[in-house]
């Protein structure tokens, strides 16, 4: 029995038709999984790194507030 996640509408399949549906998710070899728009697309992560203006990851800060502390104001 199947019943979709927005639907009240139950089906009832075979082992063999609900492993063919099943099966149609999967993708062919060499099919593209994912697409990146934008800031992560190839031709703008080549640019930046073309011009070398990349942002970099921050580096944290070091602080002497103990993780203890940080688990009593609930930062942690």
């Amino acid at each position: 029995m199947y019943k979709g996640k927005n639907s009240s509408i139950r089906e009832s399949f075979t082992a063999l038709d609900w492993l063919a549906r099943l099966v149609t998710h999967i993708p062919n070899k060499g099919e593209q999984l994912f697409r990146y728009y934008g800031y992560y697309s190839n031709k703008s992560r080549g640019m930046r790194k073309k011009t070398d203006i990349d942002i970099k990851t921050p580096v944290p800060v070091d602080s002497d507030i103990t993780k203890k502390e940080l688990a009593g104001i609930g930062l942690v």
